[in-house]
């Protein structure tokens, strides 16, 4: 029998390739493991500081919402002004030095992470609407121990850019931190729109009951020739757009009649609309239309739901006393407003004869307000009015309003919580704007012609007693008082 023995050294020499192999396969995936963690590490940072970059860029499009809800509402010619952005700690871009319409910067810190928001060149008009671009400056975390460190700041580098008017962000116009930098950025570009309060030609919080016959809301626009004349209604250039809406549920929430609505109607859910057998709502094809009647379908819904605020007067002012009258033109007034200013009315009704020749006059009414027979306020062709009726009840009549430049965002009616009855007809017409959240308003027979009253009602409810037209200005939406800007267009990068 032979016996083989093994050679000792071979034996040993392929133990120690076993474990040197083993401890490469071994150390290759230790390594590969360390890596991902490092790169798992790294992500989940990144991830943190993105996420956390949200709450920041929104303080800054915040900032930038801010200023123009508190600020930039147009005036009555449409204009905003825009210098009060330097009262609240903004400053022409670096960029525009010397420009008085933007754009306007301003820095903001929250616990070591910084924006920096801009909102883009704007001449205060209605042409476009400005955009707000923010950006912010997130201090990174560790990847490993998870802190941030505070030992560096924000400074300002970049070049210069185009406008920044643009639908898409320009990044050379926000600060950019260079290599190294432990701050990371986010870019955000808002488009924003106005969200006016006056869109439809009557709005009530509660019914609305129209008698009679010969009654009718349709729509013109004071800023567009073809659809005005002078700026003035033409029943010639009538357009579609005299909607009525009621913010009440209940049954029979507004009683059309005969009335011939050119445009919508609109209730609260699950309110009702009841109309007469010669009323119609719908469009100039519809009312034109011999053989329809009734409201036009898809011309009616239940979906109605806008807000009343209190109407707030001016405050930290001091009031003065009524004007004094004269003789102008051949006609004698009973109060000549030819100065802006604040005025007060705090003893006996307002009545005779009113002319306005100055912008910018805001009246307060404590008593009450009784225009009748040939009792009538003049607004000259460069005047301007807001009035506050903080009384009871307040009668619009006689000759009304005659506003000489024909745009009813020259003259604005409120009617804070006191006022709570409010008449308007007679021979005269009215052009204006009215707001009156707690008025009942009843708008009596007018004169022969169709003139009745132009621009946009606001109020708790309303009553028509025979012939009355009223003329909604589509301007309104564009030029009038606002509730303030709304987002359209949100772009990230």
């Amino acid at each position: 029998m032979k016996t083989t023995l093994l050679n000792p050294n071979r034996q040993q020499g392929m133990t120690y390739m076993t474990v040197v192999i083993t401890m490469i396969v071994v150390g290759t995936m230790l390594a590969a493991y360390l890596s991902l963690v490092s790169v798992q590490g790294n992500l989940a940072m990144r991830s943190q500081n993105w996420n956390r970059s949200i709450p920041i860029v929104e303080a800054g499009v915040e900032e930038g919402f801010a200023h123009l809800n508190n600020n930039s509402t147009p005036d009555a010619s449409g204009v905003v002004d825009v210098s009060k952005l330097v009262a609240d700690g903004w400053s022409v871009s670096p960029y525009y030095v010397g420009s008085t319409t933007g754009p306007w910067v301003k820095w903001g810190y929250m616990d070591g992470d910084w924006y920096y928001v801009m909102i883009d060149s704007w001449d205060g008009t209605t042409n476009y609407f400005p955009t707000i671009m923010a950006a912010s400056y997130v201090l990174q975390n560790d990847a490993f121990t998870g802190h941030r460190d505070h030992n560096y700041s924000v400074s300002m580098n970049g070049s210069s850019g185009s406008s920044a008017f643009l639908a898409a962000i320009n990044p050379s116009q926000f600060p950019d931190l260079g290599a190294g930098s432990q701050y990371s950025r986010r870019l955000v570009s808002c488009g924003l729109t106005n969200n006016p309060i006056f869109v439809k030609a009557i709005v009530a919080r509660h019914g609305i009951d129209i008698n009679g016959n010969d009654v009718f809301t349709d729509s013109y626009d004071s800023r567009i020739p073809a659809y005005s004349t002078n700026g003035r209604w033409d029943s010639t250039k009538r357009r579609d757009h005299g909607d009525i809406a009621s913010n009440d549920t209940v049954t029979n929430t507004i009683n059309a009649g005969n009335a011939n609505i050119y445009g919508r109607i609109a209730t609260g859910p699950n309110g009702t609309i009841s109309i007469g057998p010669n009323g119609k709502v719908g469009d100039i094809a519809w009312q034109n239309d011999g053989s329809s009647h009734g409201i036009k379908p898809g011309y009616s819904t239940d979906d109605m739901n806008v807000e009343f605020p209190d109407v707030v007067m001016p405050t930290n002012i001091t009031w003065s006393a009524m004007p004094s009258g004269g003789t102008v033109g051949g006609v004698t007034y009973d109060y000549i407003f030819n100065s802006s200013g604040y005025y007060i009315k705090t003893s006996g009704d307002i009545s005779g004869k009113i002319l306005v020749t100055a912008r910018d006059v805001k009246l307060r009414v404590d008593t009450g307000w009784s225009f009748t027979g040939n009792d009538g306020m003049l607004l000259g062709s460069n005047a301007a009015v807001k009035i506050y009726l903080n009384c009871a009840s307040a009668n619009i009549s006689g000759n009304g309003i005659v506003n000489s430049n024909g745009t009813p965002d020259e003259c604005y009616i409120f009617g804070t919580t006191r006022l709570t009855s409010l008449t308007l007809g007679g021979n005269g017409e009215m052009t204006s704007v009215i707001y009156a959240p707690y008025a009942d308003v009843t708008l009596n027979g007018g004169g022969h012609g169709d003139d009745d009253f132009s621009g946009a009602i606001m109020a708790n409810s309303f009553r028509f007693n025979g012939h009355y037209s009223v003329h909604y200005d589509e301007a309104l939406a564009r030029v009038g008082t606002w509730k303030g800007f709304t987002i359209i267009s949100w772009n990230e990068r």
